[in-house]
């Protein structure tokens, strides 16, 4: 389960749409964190990270295969599930272990159905009875916390983007739901996300790990320059940023703004809903597989905290 009390956001925050949703976004998370790792120079961290959290969520799967079947009684306990495949070899290469977190992940939704509200106990375990939603609980919690370990890692690997390099919040944008977000004065960051935003529908947005959506105001200018309408809050992001190098971001560096910190989390996709904000309506100009350097990123709360236009944004402040 998620460990760290700064990293876990309080009880309620997720809904069940959530929990299903950040399941199917598991594999492509995983491949963006681990964009640029050389397969023949994986850390042992990195595929222990993801061995751990395959084998969660394949145990989650045979458990609800279970459930599904009706239910039952299993002999041992919770952690009898978590064995590996094989015993004596030493974890699989890391784009192997995220295949297979990818193809369970896939399988989930599906299980959950079919469990409905059967459940599965363990004979030699205290923790005793579980269902599907308890089962679906621990998959985003193991898949959340794996992900901020993995970032971790790859955030403060050598080629990692410098600690202590400095920008400045250009503007904060909120909206009542759907784009432009308009710019307000002032804001409270809270691990929801900024005080007074709405997103039309959570089936894409709004989840924990995308409280916060940031783009870089240098970004804006060169796009506006080549002729596209575009213009702070226009594409849907809560804070422009301006003088940080877009580029040299990736999921899990830490952006500190005074008292609040921001976990950067996952590339934003691009949708039809700005596609009028691009000379040839095609919003793919700020798809970070096509153009690396361009996309809009998200961000989870770690610390909740005030900010204003003007106010310094730091990188890995925690690092300097």
């Amino acid at each position: 389960m998620v460990k760290n009390e700064d990293y876990d956001p309080p009880s309620g925050t997720w809904t069940r749409c959530d929990q299903l949703r950040t399941v199917a976004n598991l594999a492509g998370r995983i491949r963006q964190v681990l964009a640029g790792v050389d397969e023949a120079l994986a850390t042992f961290a990195v595929r222990d990270e993801l061995d751990h959290l395959e084998r969660h969520i394949r145990a989650a799967a045979r458990l609800l295969v279970v459930a599904g079947s009706g239910g039952g009684q299993l002999d041992g306990g919770f952690a009898d599930q978590l064995q590996p495949l094989d015993p004596d070899a030493a974890p699989p290469d890391a784009s192997t272990l995220a295949a297979r977190i990818a193809g369970f992940a896939e399988r989930l939704p599906g299980l959950i159905d079919q469990a409905g509200g059967a459940t599965v106990s363990f004979r030699a375990d205290p923790m005793g009875t579980v269902d599907a939603g308890q089962l679906l609980e621990m998959v985003v919690a193991e898949g959340e916390w794996s992900l901020h370990r993995l970032g971790r890692l790859r955030a403060t690997a050598a080629d990692g983007p410098g600690p202590g390099s400095a920008g400045v919040v250009e503007s904060i944008h909120v909206s009542d739901g759907g784009v432009p977000k308009l710019p307000i004065p002032s804001a409270a960051i809270v691990h929801s996300g900024v005080v007074g935003d709405r997103q039309a529908t959570r089936t894409h947005h709004g989840r924990p790990w995308q409280a916060v959506s940031l783009w870089s105001a240098d970004v804006i200018d060169d796009m506006a320059s080549e002729g596209h309408p575009i213009g702070p809050g226009k594409a849907g992001e809560n804070l422009t940023l301006r003088g940080l190098d877009w580029k040299s971001l990736r999921p899990g560096v830490q952006l500190g703004f005074g008292g609040a910190l921001i976990e950067l989390t996952a590339w934003a996709e691009p949708c039809q809903q700005i596609a009028d904000l691009f000379v040839d309506g095609c919003s793919w100009w700020i798809d970070h597989d096509r153009y690396p350097g361009r996309a809009r990123i998200y961000g989870r709360v770690i610390r909740p905290g005030p900010l204003e236009p003007g106010d310094p944004v730091v990188i890995e402040p925690n690092l300097e």
